[in-house]
């Protein structure tokens, strides 16, 4: 079911959206796979401090595209940049880490 709509979403994005196959196959959708990486990427995350289209949101589609939860996963890692919100500004109007990584 996951991969049919993927495919529905794709040949929308080609018919409607005037979008080349190889353009719409690059569209940053949920899968299975992307929705199993989400799930450990929410482990020891406070849920109430995540916006909600955040990558460490369980459930929501960033959370459940393999392209952003990678991303997200990869800056979790020591030494690597913080994975920033795009909602919630500081007073400088700069976005926030949503979790800061340890530094090595």
């Amino acid at each position: 079911m996951v991969e049919n709509n993927r495919e529905m979403a794709e040949l929308l994005l080609i018919t409607e959206g005037g979008l080349s196959p190889d353009e719409a196959a690059k569209a940053n959708l949920p899968t299975l796979f992307g929705a199993l990486g989400g799930i450990l990427l929410t482990e020891g995350v406070d849920q109430a401090k995540t916006c909600g289209g955040c990558a460490f949101r369980l459930g929501t589609c960033a959370n459940q595209s393999p392209s952003t939860t990678c991303d997200a996963d990869w800056c979790s890692h020591p030494g690597e940049q913080d994975f920033m919100c795009h909602e919630d500004l500081d007073d400088q109007g700069n976005p926030i880490p949503v979790v800061q990584n340890p530094r090595e």
